[in-house]
């Protein structure tokens, strides 16, 4: 992918991008020609997931409607004078993706399904293996080398404050970091 600005060919949006603009989503296109993308690839815009295309890999996903996997439930519509809002509880909030080494990466927040007193939000990285050709029954065109892991941005104390919400991300590939900025909900 050397040229970005002379068109090529026309493909398919679907699981690429989400149908409606007021979703988010992030993507990346690795060195070898795939495309990863998060986002929700359903047209009601309840189906959250990572999902793999183009390239000589066969295409994978995230396993569809399971909060262990990404934690996407339900989406509440609200209508205002004539304008339609989305108001995107439950669902992840894609934040950025990195191509790096074996691995591609995947920063988000979604609610936390391991939280049981209240509404609580943590942020995510999530990571896949770039050789994954997923499973040849159990998990059929789904990933099986799908991780994720809560990240801690705390201030130390006796009673720890927690800054759970991502905001965007920064890769400085000459050190190998990653930085973030979280914000706090309270």
């Amino acid at each position: 992918v050397g040229n970005l600005s002379k068109i090529i060919d026309r493909i398919n949006g679907v699981a690429r991008c989400p149908y409606d603009p007021r979703h988010n989503s992030t993507a990346v296109i690795t060195s070898r020609g795939e495309l990863y993308a998060a986002t929700v690839i359903d047209f009601s815009g309840r189906d959250p997931a990572i999902y793999r295309s183009l390239g000589n890999v066969p295409p994978l996903r995230t396993a569809q409607y399971n909060s262990k996997w990404l934690n996407g439930k339900v989406l509440w519509v609200i209508y205002e004078q004539e304008n339609l809002l989305i108001k995107d509880t439950n669902k992840p909030n894609f934040i950025a993706a990195y191509d790096i080494g074996l691995f591609t990466y995947f920063f988000f927040r979604e609610n936390a399904v391991e939280h049981d007193c209240g509404k609580t939000v943590y942020s995510r990285v999530a990571r896949v293996c770039k050789n994954d050709i997923g499973g040849r029954f159990l998990l059929e065109d789904t990933w099986t080398t799908f991780m994720k892991a809560r990240l801690n941005c705390s201030r130390a104390g006796e009673i720890p404050f927690y800054y759970n919400e991502l905001q965007s991300t920064f890769y400085l590939p000459e050190q190998d970091l990653i930085y973030g900025v979280f914000t706090t909900n309270v």
